[in-house]
């Protein structure tokens, strides 16, 4: 729906784009696999932890946005 943002698609969009597995994901966001897990399943997360992300997989908030 318009204006609405999907995180879990996002993350799992970002992260096959750059071949980033969950464990890596987890790694560089310092959280257990689990977590990686459950965000891929959220429909929405904190803004922290979106930018966190963004920063990780080394794309912008528009970038994160339009991927989910």
């Amino acid at each position: 729906q318009e204006g609405y943002m999907n995180t879990s698609k996002a993350i799992r969009k970002l992260q096959e784009d750059q071949a980033m597995s969950c464990l890596e994901l987890a790694i560089a966001m310092d959280v257990t696999p689990q977590q990686v897990t459950r965000w891929r399943s959220m429909p929405d997360l904190k803004l922290s932890t979106v930018l966190k992300l963004c920063d990780v997989l080394k794309v912008s908030i528009t970038e994160f946005i339009e991927a989910g």
